[in-house]
Parts: C-alpha cells; structure tokens; sequence
C-alpha cells in the first residue's frame, strides 16, 4: 500500500533553470534524446529549448498551438473594439454636453 501512495503522489521533474549548462537543450529532457518524444511534446506545443536571448538564457517554446493563437486574436480584437466602443460613448457624450451648453 505504501508503494502505491508513492507512486500516486509522484511529482513530474521538476525544470531546470535555463544556463549556459543546458543551452541548446529541450525540456521536457526526453526530447533531447527520443524523436518520437520531440515529435510529441512538439505537437501538443509543449516543447521549449534553452535559448541565449537579450543577454539572458530563456526558455522559449518552439511551437505554439493555433488554438491558443486564435484565442488570443479573438480576446485582443474584443479589447479593442471595447476601447473603441468606450472613446465613442466619451465623444458622444461630451458632444451632447456641449450642444446642452448652447
């Protein structure tokens, strides 16, 4: 029973930090040697490399899944028409406060 509550309770490895020790490799660190394993993590756009960017080493994904692409056009074209909408109900109503004035 114990064994079982270990296995049950077992954490994934936990990701390294990204350093001049680990450039250039893939995490989750299966990737770096299994294909088959690259191909997967790829795939569902989960596979980050190592990489040196602005002076500091970064994790950055390889892939991105285009479901989350589409939704977040979609959640920054609703923001903008928000904004749109909000600055033409401020011009409307400063336009209907001056002609009050009159």
């Amino acid at each position: 029973m114990a064994l079982f509550g270990a296995v049950c309770f077992a954490q994934e490895p936990q990701k390294p930090d990204c350093s001049v020790d680990n450039h250039a490799q893939f995490w989750p660190s299966e990737a770096n040697t299994s294909g088959d394993a690259r191909r997967e993590h790829y795939q569902q756009g989960d596979l980050e490399l190592c990489s040196y960017v602005d002076g500091k080493y970064k994790w950055k994904y390889v892939s991105v899944n285009a479901h989350t692409l589409a939704e977040a056009k979609r959640r920054k074209a609703a923001e903008k028409a928000a904004k749109a909408a909000a600055a033409a109900d401020a011009k409307m109503k400063t336009e209907n406060a001056a002609v009050a004035r009159r």
